[in-house]
């Protein structure tokens, strides 16, 4: 029964309909496809771009402890005298070992970095920006260090921001990930 019923609505389509829609169709090599291709192409590109901005992890830590969300206390020698007083040194420095995957841009605000190769010992820069990608030793040194300043070390422009500042609860100046 279907088959007879579906063979009569096939049957009685008018033959201008079907003449009508064969004269509309576009051949499919006209069509234009490289809107399509492009569109295609940017997203791949983007795709790519963020896999690699993920994928390039650093990995950067203070006295073999890894930075994450938490700070770290940077240890300062105690004075030599019975006075429990804080004390800023006159100098102040950073030693961070940092582990790149790529190439990497390090620079401070305020300070000097002596850029170590982790491998070799060899001093690879100094100065206030350096640039590398092999694992290193890093020494931030600050010359009389303010407490109520905030330091910063950028890794890569805006990838890692490290803020060194000076903590009023513990007496202690602290690193941590921004």
């Amino acid at each position: 029964m279907k088959n007879e019923v579906f063979a009569r609505a096939i049957t009685e389509i008018d033959n201008e309909l079907i003449i009508s829609a064969h004269k509309n169709r576009v051949p499919r090599n006209k069509r234009k496809k490289w809107p399509l291709a492009a569109a295609a192409c940017f997203l791949l590109i983007c795709g790519i771009a963020l896999y690699l901005r993920s994928n390039s992890r650093i990995e950067v830590s203070v006295y073999g402890n890894t930075i994450s969300d938490r700070p770290v206390t940077i240890d300062i020698p105690t004075p030599l005298s019975s006075d429990n007083r804080s004390v800023i040194p006159d100098v102040l420095t950073v030693p961070m070992e940092i582990k790149p995957e790529h190439k990497i841009n390090i620079k401070v605000d305020n300070g000097m970095l002596e850029v170590y190769s982790l491998e070799t010992n060899k001093l690879l820069c100094e100065g206030q920006i350096c640039k590398t990608s092999d694992s290193v030793t890093v020494f931030w040194t600050i010359e009389a260090p303010n407490p109520k300043q905030v330091y910063k070390l950028w890794i890569n422009s805006d990838t890692v921001v490290f803020l060194l500042s000076y903590s009023e609860e513990t007496n202690n100046w602290i690193l941590n990930k921004q």
